[in-house]
């Protein structure tokens, strides 16, 4: 199940963690790592690559301070996060990934 958070308009639940990532909403990514039950390893990875998708740098230093792999590609793209992070044109979050050690998909088959 997702990690999501109330709606204030209905009282349901709204925005997934990574909807939040992937918007670079940080303050709403911090606040859904630590509801309970907390996202899973998969949810929370997943959304690392969402941010890095939209080219998010905070929400994905928080992912990733949370536990995220660094080139986890998931299971709809062969993409790592830094492969995601090019393609969104991120270069400072693409730069920053490089310095943690970040690949490409085709670095990591070879």
């Amino acid at each position: 199940m997702s990690a999501v958070t109330p709606s204030p308009d209905d009282g349901r639940l709204a925005t997934t963690l990574g909807e939040a990532a992937e918007s670079g909403l940080d303050d709403t990514v911090t606040v859904l790592l630590h509801v309970r039950p907390p996202p899973g390893y998969d949810e929370i990875d997943f959304a690392f690559w969402r941010a890095c998708r939209g080219g998010h740098v905070g929400s994905a230093q928080i992912l990733f301070r949370h536990g995220a792999q660094l080139n986890r590609c998931p299971p709809w793209a062969e993409q790592t996060p830094l492969d995601a992070a090019v393609a969104a044109g991120a270069d400072e979050l693409a730069h920053w990934l490089r310095t943690l050690g970040g690949s490409t998909a085709a670095g990591l088959r070879y």
